[in-house]
């Protein structure tokens, strides 16, 4: 056993437990890219034998699976969706994907306020790194909070700051 043999081996493990989250949750890679990466990492194996580094060989076999296994998980999901019926609305099934970001602006919405009443003010600096979105959708938060009548506006260009009324 070399060295090179166990860096590349421990290098396979982190990368093998940093898919657990796309092999276990809803969010998976394009098909394509699991699959080519998943015979790339099939011909590593064989280049690790051909080397006798037998850790990353086996590390690397895992990988492949793991790779290979996204690759299956999404051709189902994309076999499974197209057996759904279309909605009217132009989804699949009963889904709604305007739902999902309606709760996610509700709660950031909410977030704000929460930061608002923390603070003397809040800016829109306070909410893209606080949410960690765009400056384009923190003026809106703050935007329509205004309009709400939940926040008001003080001062003007770089010095602008809400406040809860």
């Amino acid at each position: 056993m070399t060295w090179q043999d166990i860096v590349l081996s421990a290098g396979s493990w982190v990368f093998l437990i940093a898919l657990f989250p796309s092999i276990f949750g809803k969010d998976k890679p394009p098909k394509f890219t699991s699959f080519l990466t998943g015979f790339i990492l099939a011909v590593y194996v064989f280049v690790y034998a051909s080397l006798h580094l037998w850790l990353a060989m086996f590390s690397t076999i895992l990988m492949s699976a793991a790779w290979l296994t996204l690759g299956v998980q999404k051709w189902k999901m994309g076999a499974l969706d197209s057996r759904l019926p279309a909605s009217p609305a132009g989804g699949r099934g009963n889904e709604n994907p305007n739902a999902e970001e309606m709760e996610r602006k509700q709660e950031n919405l909410e977030k704000v306020m929460a930061m608002a009443r923390d603070k003397s003010g809040i800016r829109n600096d306070d909410i893209q790194y606080g949410l960690g979105v765009s400056d384009a959708t923190a003026t809106r938060y703050l935007e329509e909070l205004e309009k709400q009548g939940k926040l008001q506006q003080s001062g003007s260009k770089k010095g602008v700051i809400y406040r809860t009324k």
